[in-house]
């Protein structure tokens, strides 16, 4: 296992983590699909990275992940103006698409 697959399988187990919080607070099914779909996105691309089958596939994975979270931040912090509760879950929606975009830089970097 070279570096790049154990980050991208530990940015995998965070977006999990985020997700069972996310759904905790919201019980919103289609906020725990995205994480499971931005999770297995990236222990897939981890695979990629350890196989060297399709090393396109270790980028663009992630970047995949990232766009799916980054999108969904950026509307859940033009609702958090007008509805304040909705602030936990546009902070949360931050740390992971952090996450993500920290996997798909370091996927990049490292290809």
């Amino acid at each position: 296992m070279n570096p790049l697959s154990i980050l991208l399988a530990t940015c995998s187990l965070a977006i999990i983590a985020l997700g069972a919080m996310l759904f905790r607070i919201t019980t919103s099914r289609s906020i725990m699909l995205n994480c499971f779909f931005g999770s297995a996105c990236l222990l897939f691309a981890a695979y990629h990275a350890v196989t060297h089958t399709k090393p396109e596939w270790t980028f663009m994975l992630p970047f995949l992940s990232s766009m799916l979270f980054v999108g969904r931040t950026l509307g859940t912090w033009w609702r958090v103006r007008k509805e304040a509760e909705l602030l936990p879950l546009a902070r949360l929606l931050s740390a992971a698409s952090i996450i993500c975009l920290v996997a798909t830089s370091a996927a990049w970097f490292w290809r």
